[in-house]
């Protein structure tokens, strides 16, 4: 289910979302390299994705990105330091209207900064504006501490649990939290 839009938006894949220190940039294949390069075993850990096993990898779901977006169904951004190009992460708001999934990535020399929290704000900021949706939901693996205390400090709250298994075979136990719409 596609994304209801409160405003219309004159192009999907130039957006850009300012925030302090970062910017989010719609997912483009200019910076395919970086991200076959950061998204490694380590960062996959208690993710459903696995890492790319070929850059061709990458692309391929970089276009696939591309054309969700283009029916609406899901946002993938870059999460780049502001003023500069130096790619962190990604971060994205997926599963159309329904119930958007928050989700986020960051590559390892940008963990532990606060970058995740100011990139899910400026998210759920820029989202509030642009999306109709009540609330948000963020799927984390009970283990993945550092990414549960970023959506608790967003005011999230467990609304359910669930077991599923990753596209590298790994077992996650997930926690899901709600973050509620601001009105």
């Amino acid at each position: 289910m596609s994304f209801v839009f409160r405003q219309k938006l004159s192009d999907l894949h130039d957006i850009v979302i300012d925030a302090e220190r970062i910017q989010l940039r719609t997912l483009s294949a200019a910076y395919a390299a970086e991200i076959y390069r950061e998204f490694t075993p380590a960062i996959t850990r208690y993710m459903r994705a696995a890492p790319p096993a070929e850059i061709g990898d990458t692309v391929a779901f970089i276009e696939a990105a591309r054309s969700a977006l283009d029916c609406g169904e899901d946002f993938h951004f870059v999460i780049c330091r502001k003023g500069g190009t130096e790619f962190l992460g990604i971060c994205g708001l997926h599963g159309g209207a329904a119930l958007p999934e928050l989700g986020i990535w960051l590559k390892q020399a940008a963990q532990g900064r606060g970058y995740g929290l100011e990139a899910l704000a400026a998210l759920k900021a820029w989202a509030e504006g642009c999306i109709e949706f009540d609330s948000l939901v963020y799927p984390v693996d009970r283990r993945n501490l550092p990414s549960r205390r970023l959506v608790e400090k967003m005011g999230g709250k467990i609304i359910g649990e669930r077991t599923v298994t990753s596209l590298s075979g790994a077992l996650l136990d997930e926690v899901v939290y709600g973050v509620q719409r601001v009105p």
